[in-house]
């Protein structure tokens, strides 16, 4: 789903149970005071407290999926992770306060005559919470966000709550008072357990966290079914929201073209990318050997030396050097040389090259002299 849709699929959901919230927050608090219930009262502030967090939903829906910016080149998806972290700390927040409250008034009993029509305010607010979750979740189907899925399972714990406070004025009309703290002590322990999942997924997220096993094993496998790659000997994953990055340094013929190299790069990556859609971006770095322990060509002259210091003094004395190439292999350089025959003597060129390259550097392996003779024809595209 493209950005603008998951925006507007957001702030849809956030509108909603602004409204919904807003009128059951004003109808809950009016009725607790109105029919005596302190249950229906402290559930009507909570639903009022729960617009700042729908609030807060519209603001992340809507900076979260802004595209990359020179500031942020990996996107903005953190503040959607952030305020998954905040809401699920107010969900921890609210488990406690219920619980608490649950437990000061199994000890502490009050007996107070409470109103009939508390108890439909309490239901109407349990079913209304429920239908929040329910929609919530089907958006979040279609876009799967972790601020939505974590603003749905809110709505749930909202709509747990009223059903505590719908079990508590009945009892108390029946006149068994401590079900309803008992029942409360236990819906708070679940919107807690709830809150410290969603917080700890958040926390993870933040500290880079990779993607699972099975993800990373099919990760694994594609790269290495893509043609010209042979070895991985680096895979990094990080999860933001619901995307991932990867970053992998992969082994390819150490003899191939820079070309060449990077069209299997760019293999890897749309091969990555038909494979899962979750994926974000993909940085392949091209090895012609392993050196995540060690870089056994570091200490090697650079190309620039490697002209000034070998080829240019060659070139003086034979101008039918062509071109040249060098590979850095395992601490060590294979350089090939191109020629003109028919401007070369061949056995001077290979005396004056063999003791420049003993002088130059000891790490030259072999130098290849390669003959060009002409160019015959260039085959023109039809």
């Amino acid at each position: 789903m493209h950005t603008v849709e998951k925006t507007s699929s957001i702030k849809k959901a956030a509108l909603i149970a602004i409204i919904v919230n807003g009128i059951l927050g004003a109808l809950k608090t009016i009725g607790g005071f109105l029919f005596n219930s302190h249950a229906l009262l402290a559930d009507g502030l909570h639903s009022l407290s729960d617009l700042i967090i729908d609030f807060m939903v519209i603001i992340g829906g809507h900076w979260s999926h802004q595209a990359a910016d020179a500031e942020h080149p990996y996107g903005h998806q953190r503040i959607e992770t952030a305020l998954t972290l905040f809401i699920s700390i107010f969900l921890i927040f609210t488990g406690f306060i219920i619980g608490y409250d649950a437990f000061r008034g199994m000890l502490h009993p009050i007996m107070e005559p409470t109103g009939k029509q508390a108890l439909l305010l309490a239901i109407v607010s349990a079913v209304a919470n429920e239908g929040l979750f329910r929609y919530t979740l089907y958006l979040n189907h279609n876009i799967k966000t972790d601020l939505l899925k974590a603003c749905a399972w809110h709505h749930r714990s909202d709509a747990l709550t009223s059903i505590v406070v719908v079990i508590g004025i009945l009892a108390s009309i029946m006149g068994f008072q401590r079900l309803d703290n008992i029942s409360a002590i236990f819906v708070g322990l679940i919107i807690i357990k709830m809150g410290w999942d969603y917080s700890w997924e958040s926390i993870q997220q933040l500290i880079d966290r990779g993607v699972d096993l099975n993800t990373s094993d099919i990760i694994t496998s594609t790269i290495q079914h893509t043609p010209g790659v042979e070895k991985i000997h680096q895979l990094r994953t990080r999860l933001m929201g619901q995307d991932i990055f990867i970053d992998a340094h992969v082994m390819v013929d150490p003899f191939l073209s820079v070309s060449a190299g990077h069209y299997i790069a760019q293999d890897v990556h749309k091969k990555l990318m038909a494979k899962l859609p979750q994926i974000k971006d993909v940085t392949i770095h091209i090895d012609p050997e392993d050196d995540e322990v060690e870089d056994k060509c570091s200490n090697l002259p650079n190309i620039k030396e490697i002209s000034e210091g070998l080829i240019a003094p060659l070139r003086k004395k034979h101008p039918g050097i062509i071109d040249w190439n060098v590979h850095f292999i395992n601490h060590e350089m294979h350089i090939d040389i191109i020629i003109n025959p028919s401007q070369i003597i061949f056995e001077e060129l290979h005396a004056n090259l063999k003791n420049k390259a003993e002088q130059f550097h000891s790490a030259i392996n072999t130098v290849r002299i390669l003959s060009e003779n002409q160019t015959i024809v260039i085959l023109p595209k039809n």
